[in-house]
């Protein structure tokens, strides 16, 4: 599981690359592109969370047998 959370974790920061790019593109034309986070970067920063409490063991109402 470490081995996927790094990999997920290298995406992340070159997402995060990509959308600083954009946003200097993009800040003196269409400066309402450049707030927030980019589709990936938001997604990415979810899936490295949800991997994270996966690799923590079971918690939570939803707990299956093993």
């Amino acid at each position: 599981m470490n081995d996927i959370i790094e990999l997920v974790d290298q995406l992340l920061e070159f997402a995060k690359k990509e959308d600083e790019e954009h946003k200097k593109s993009k800040i003196r034309k269409k400066a309402s592109q450049t707030v927030g986070e980019s589709f990936m970067v938001h997604h990415l920063k979810i899936l490295k969370e949800e991997l994270e409490k996966a690799e923590d063991g079971p918690q939570g109402e939803n707990n299956r047998p093993e």
